[in-house]
């Protein structure tokens, strides 16, 4: 994390470590809590983001709060544009506007790593308490609740708060309808994992924290054996219509939810779709400009190992741009020269 946000901040972004190593110094011990992926939410906004990763994978394909950026073999690194999302169009108009407001605050919230490992920016307690409910609400309608995931948010309320910043969050979390679902979560946190009631935002609900409890323990940790989602194929027909099925069980709980969310899902499918499209368009325009002559590049390396170009320095309309993967062009000595005696046009530099 420490390498992944120094990174970024040398590329000119302002960052902030989601979940792993920041909730891990909430435990007793920080190297007893297992990480994951790195998720990391970089200033900027979804165009300039994209603009830097495709600099390094041309067919990067973002989902609405982020996009995978594999730089670093071996680990998983998800990208944000915004923490997270709510299904229900209000909701997430209030939300994204809540992330804005707060995120210099979360920028500028470092904190110190175990055996003087360095430092990384981390959201503050305060919004802690809102986006890893809402992270944890997410997973339950979509990949299922990890045990993990409850303990972060039981070690994070176990750090204590003012009734006044308690009450601060759970006007946020009315606001966007999730006392329900806000009050199971206490009931397990409570009865579960043992936090005290003075620690709870609002008072349980046996009732509701059974339910989700149930289907915690049916699923399994992280819903890996949810037998209700055929997850062989996850882009087959089976795999949209079992999932649909899935979300829809919740619809007497949490109707809301359940109806903006299909809306929601279904529309994000369209947009990824003709997202992909385009770029798969511009990959296949770049090639027949490089594979069958129409511009005589002169070039004197292979394209692989010439190397990328800072995307703060985009390329200008007749500059010539070196992207992986788009062929080997005709090798001459000397300077990329169009046949004519100008540069070609650049292929791609920008999403």
């Amino acid at each position: 994390s420490v390498l992944v946000s120094q990174k970024f901040q040398k590329e000119g972004f302002r960052s902030a470590i989601l979940k792993g190593q920041g909730n891990a110094l909430w435990y007793p011990n920080p190297m007893h809590r297992m990480p994951g992926d790195i998720d990391i939410w970089l200033e900027g906004g979804r165009e300039k983001i994209m603009a830097y990763v495709r600099h390094y994978f041309l067919k990067a394909s973002a989902r609405y709060h982020h996009v995978d950026f594999p730089i670093i073999k071996g680990i998983d690194i998800e990208v944000h544009f915004t923490p997270t999302w709510m299904s229900a169009y209000p909701d997430n108009r209030f939300l994204q506007k809540w992330f804005a407001e707060e995120q210099e605050a979360q920028f500028a919230n470092t904190v110190t790593l175990p055996e003087n490992t360095g430092t990384i920016p981390v959201p503050t307690p305060a919004f802690n308490r809102i986006f890893l409910l809402i992270h944890i609400y997410r997973h339950f309608f979509d990949e299922g609740i990890g045990l993990r995931q409850l303990l972060d948010y039981a070690m994070l309320l176990n750090q204590g708060t003012t009734e006044k910043e308690k009450a601060e969050s759970v006007r946020i979390l009315k606001r966007m309808h999730l006392l329900r679902f806000t009050s199971a979560l206490m009931h397990i946190l409570q009865n579960v994992f043992g936090i005290e009631g003075k620690h709870l935002l609002t008072a349980p609900s046996e009732k509701e924290g059974d339910f989700i409890l149930q289907e915690i323990m049916q699923n399994g940790n992280f819903g890996q054996h949810n037998r209700n989602i055929n997850r062989q194929n996850g882009k087959s027909a089976s795999y949209f219509t079992s999932k649909f099925l899935y979300k829809t069980r919740f619809l007497t709980r949490y109707p809301r939810e359940t109806i903006w969310g299909h809306v929601f899902w279904i529309g994000q499918r369209i947009w990824r779709w003709h997202k992909i499209k385009g770029v798969g368009k511009k990959v296949a325009e770049c090639t027949l400009l490089y594979g069958f002559g129409k511009y005589e590049i002169r070039v004197n390396k292979h394209l692989d190992e010439i190397p990328r170009q800072h995307p703060s320095r985009l390329p200008r309309r007749h500059e010539t741009v070196c992207l992986r993967g788009l062929g080997t062009p005709s090798k001459h000595n000397g300077t990329d020269t169009h046949r004519n005696g100008k540069a070609p046009p650049a292929c791609i530099h920008h999403p």
